[in-house]
């Protein structure tokens, strides 16, 4: 072939390169979707807008994966400008499922192992939520409205039940309610309560169907942490409403049933539960009494599983009982750390309470008042030397700064603990010394 036969050839081969027909939409979307199936994604902007496209209008075709969703993520917050903002439409089409109930089961799909990290995607926008709350608490109120609103619309309700999204919210306020930020911020605390009695209806129904449900111990702890904490803060609005609805009645049944024999975090704050529930409503206190097989509850109440709640379960039935509970909160030395840290949460659990019970009929009429004053005011100046635990032993030296630092952590909490029991002790004090005229004051 001569040079300009050549040259020629290469012209025509040109020419029909140029002619050949672009990409379709359809096939940009398909090559965007399989390089975000891997790390380091190399896509361009158009091929982007276009599988965001195909997401918008027919979300089926294109099956979400946890790695789509990673490199998507990943690609809004690049550098890249215009790459960054196509990756950005293409994020809020991956969302759409949460705009369009229909879709929401798509989002979760249930056989699918990437369910759990799609679930696990959605809990972390639930906790930007929380972290917004806590560093904002003024705002909680408004974004808890907002909720409510969203997660009890008629449209959204059974796509969100389909989705287990309601749990990730019950959690989330748990999470909220129980964080040290917000304990000095009434007015957030409030909005909690007046949400979660705003949705009573809808969280009633959804803790009897866990409690219904022998695979849903998660939660049936959920609600129940989340009903006691409600309860301290409220117990005159919120006990009624848990009898009224039959949560209480409900949990009963729960804490009766055969598989109290096996012991588990869902059945202890059940029990927590049912115990706030008899201190602060008497009627509901003599319909659990009133059970016939309850006779068989006080022996396994009784056991090392359940300190404080037998505590206060003994309170206004077995005054003996009561006291010699009463006084096993406090040892003098326990196992180790972890058993020393949990014992003080159980005394700090029983003493808070009482103080939160002052102002309560139950507690005025109580006749042994002068009794726990008097074992009060030996606790408190040995409060120091209680819950003492052997050092470790056999430590080596890779070990070291990790058990310095656990230690430290430890000590840390020991001493928060400790300070919380001398405070509600001398609350309780005051108040008993108050009502016999004594004005004598505890150091």
């Amino acid at each position: 072939m001569s040079r300009d036969e050549f040259v020629k050839a290469l012209a025509v081969a040109l020419a029909a390169n140029d002619v050949r027909d672009a990409p379709t939409s359809g096939e940009m979307a398909r090559t965007a979707y399989d390089a975000l199936q891997f790390d380091f994604p190399q896509t361009s902007p158009s091929e982007l807008k276009a599988l965001a496209t195909h997401l918008r209008n027919d979300p089926l075709t294109f099956p979400l994966t946890y790695k789509l969703l990673r490199n998507v993520l990943e690609l809004a917050h690049g550098t890249d400008a215009i790459s960054s903002s196509a990756a950005t439409v293409l994020a809020q089409c991956l969302f759409l499922p949460f705009q369009s109930p229909h879709h929401l089961d798509h989002f979760h799909w249930p056989i699918d192992p990437t369910a759990v990290l799609l679930q696990m995607e959605w809990m972390r926008y639930m906790y930007l939520l929380r972290d917004r709350i806590l560093q904002y608490p003024v705002a909680c109120a408004s974004l808890l409205h907002k909720i409510l609103l969203f997660f009890h619309a008629p449209n959204n309700e059974e796509a969100i039940e389909a989705s287990g999204a309601s749990t990730a919210l019950l959690r989330l306020l748990l999470d909220i309610a129980s964080s040290n930020e917000l304990k000095q911020a009434a007015m957030a605390k409030s909005s909690i309560v007046s949400f979660l009695r705003s949705a009573m209806p809808k969280l009633a129904s959804q803790g009897m169907a866990a409690v219904a449900s022998s695979c849903a111990l998660d939660d049936v702890e959920v609600h129940a942490q989340l009903w006691t904490w409600a309860i301290l803060e409220d117990p005159l609005a919120v006990v009624p409403l848990l009898e009224d609805r039959g949560v209480l009645r409900s949990f009963a049944g729960f804490v009766m049933a055969p598989t109290r024999d096996s012991p588990h975090g869902a059945l202890k704050h059940a029990v927590r539960l049912l115990v706030l529930s008899m201190l602060f409503r008497p009627s509901f206190a003599a319909y659990v009494h009133g059970i016939p097989s309850m006779a068989e509850l006080c022996p396994w109440l009784a056991t090392s599983s359940y300190p404080a709640e037998w505590t206060l379960w003994s309170m206004a039935y077995q005054t003996t009982a009561f006291f010699t509970a009463f006084q096993a909160l406090f040892p003098v030395e326990c196992v180790d750390g972890i058993a020393a840290i949990t014992a003080m949460h159980e005394a700090v659990f029983v003493l808070e309470v009482l103080v939160k019970m002052r102002s309560q009929y139950s507690w005025i009429a109580w006749p042994h008042k002068s009794n726990l004053l008097t074992t009060l005011q030996t606790v408190l100046p040995t409060l120091n030397s209680l819950f003492q635990c052997p050092p470790k032993q056999d430590v080596t030296a890779d070990d070291d700064d990790n058990s310095s630092r656990s230690i430290t952590t430890s000590s840390r909490q020991s001493i928060q603990l400790v300070h919380r029991m001398r405070v509600a002790i001398k609350q309780l004090a005051a108040t008993i010394a108050h009502s016999h005229g004594d004005g004598a004051k505890l150091d």
